[in-house]
């Protein structure tokens, strides 16, 4: 049975106490057991994706991802970074948890939020 790691973050504590976190953990967990993964390790931040050297699980995650050569499952990809150049995405193996058709609804719902649309 292939291992995997999985981590999750959420921007603040309200996110926290909302679903950020479960829901994040629950796309994780059902694509591992579709993978036939065991989940080594769970990390989860509470803190902002925009300074990676902030994100102390994150580092513990990628260090135990390196030592170990297993995955890393993510939500989505900005859970894990918020830098197109973040040089950990040449390091470690990510798998993107989240369906496709909810990432594009969710990236749109972002942008419009940005832009003050919604």
């Amino acid at each position: 049975m292939s291992q995997c790691i999985i981590y999750a973050r959420c921007s603040t504590k309200k996110q926290a106490w909302g679903h950020s976190i479960q829901r994040q953990l629950d796309y994780c967990t059902k694509q591992a057991r579709q993978d036939g993964a065991y989940i080594r390790s769970i990390y989860i931040d509470i803190c902002s994706g925009a300074d990676p050297s902030k994100l102390v699980q994150r580092h513990l995650a990628e260090v135990e991802a390196l030592q170990s050569q297993y995955p890393i499952y993510v939500e989505a990809l900005d859970r894990w970074t918020r830098c197109a150049d973040d040089p950990s995405l040449c390091h470690v193996d990510l798998v993107e948890c989240m369906p496709e058709a909810q990432q594009r609804h969710e990236k749109i719902e972002s942008i419009l939020r940005h832009h003050k649309l919604a």
